[in-house]
């Protein structure tokens, strides 16, 4: 490999938390803020390709959140694709601008993790 070849950066995976009506739905690793609504303008898409108008989209959207919703708050078991399709329908609200990001998604900020350093010496006092 000659020293002029350049890497790629790896992508770093954030998380992305998922809530309805403030209550922790799910939450899942993303890339980039771009790809998740690519995800759900791709979601939206492909259901007008189907023939399924955008206000059809808008009720099933809602109503499959919802009964997430429901699911999740008596304690019920949630299948994987149903979180899956949980975020394809947020996703697909947001593009369609039915709600605002604040109101159903949260970002966690990234953090690092400090070492601890104590500069204090314990004693002890022998009497």
């Amino acid at each position: 490999m000659s020293s002029k070849q350049s890497f790629s950066q790896p992508s770093v995976s954030k998380w992305i938390y998922i809530f309805w009506n403030d209550l922790y739905i799910s939450k899942f690793k993303y890339t980039t803020k771009e790809g998740l609504y690519t995800c759900g303008r791709r979601f939206v898409e492909n259901n007008i390709r189907e023939n399924k108008s955008i206000d059809l989209q808008i009720k099933v959207f809602n109503h499959f959140i919802q009964q997430i919703y429901i699911r999740k708050k008596e304690n019920l078991a949630i299948r994987r694709t149903d979180h899956q399709i949980v975020l394809q329908s947020v996703m697909a609200l947001l593009v369609l601008k039915q709600y605002e990001e604040e109101d159903l998604l949260f970002f966690p900020p990234k953090y690092k993790k400090k070492s601890i350093k104590s500069n204090a010496k314990f004693t002890t006092n022998n009497r």
